[in-house]
């Protein structure tokens, strides 16, 4: 659901990155009038946090490894890539 404004208050969220969710369905920070907000309301679980570090380095290892490929292989993958994708 994304919403052109809101009125919110944050002061009593009890869970990690309420705020964030709550927030990020306004499209634009025009139509957000926050009313309060407390310390957990943005903090980042950090479970999850460690886990996009893992994620973001297994991107780079990742893209890598493609930019050493040659054309005809990359094409090769992206096409053995898709037939399991439609398996």
């Amino acid at each position: 659901m994304t919403l052109d404004a809101v009125e919110m208050d944050l002061s009593k969220s009890f869970e990690f990155g309420m705020g964030y969710v709550a927030l990020s369905r306004v499209r634009t920070l025009g139509g957000i009038n926050l009313l309060g907000i407390n310390y957990i309301a943005l903090e980042v679980n950090p479970q999850v946090h460690e886990f996009d570090k893992a994620l973001q380095k297994l991107s780079r290892k990742s893209s890598a490894e493609v930019a050493k490929m040659g054309i005809l292989k990359k094409r090769s993958a992206q096409k053995e890539f898709l037939e399991r994708c439609e398996a």
